[in-house]
């Protein structure tokens, strides 16, 4: 199953194993940015009822690249390195209306960085 706007799924393991089949063949590493839980979903709206199977009511993946950039507020002793480059590459994930399953719900598929089958 691929990962694109429209796209359902019935689990949130369902959801994994597709993004980890979209990294493989995209040659990109996914990171969960921000997430809700179905029961702090459910706090929020008393009248929705979420099926237990899909864990997160929203969830956004990003880049591992994505991120701002470290800036230090140090003197200047040490060193520090970071990968992150700002990549805009997101994937947003959401419950149906009905909260039963998952769907894509937006997806910006654009990298600021090369992108090939050697890690970096």
């Amino acid at each position: 199953m691929s990962v694109q706007v429209g796209t359902e799924f019935e689990s949130y393991e369902a959801l994994t194993a597709a993004v980890r089949v979209y990294e493989e063949e995209n040659f990109v590493n996914l990171i969960i940015r921000d997430t809700r839980t179905v029961e702090a979903a459910a706090k929020r709206n008393l009248r929705k009822t979420y099926n237990p199977a899909i864990k997160y009511s929203d969830i956004a993946f990003c880049c591992t690249y994505g991120g701002k950039q470290y800036v230090s507020h140090s003197t200047g002793k040490r060193n520090h390195k970071t990968t992150k480059k700002a990549c805009p590459f997101y994937v947003k994930v959401r419950a149906t209306a009905d909260g039963q399953k998952l769907f894509v719900r937006d997806v910006l598929d654009t990298h600021n960085h090369d992108i090939s089958e050697v890690s970096e």
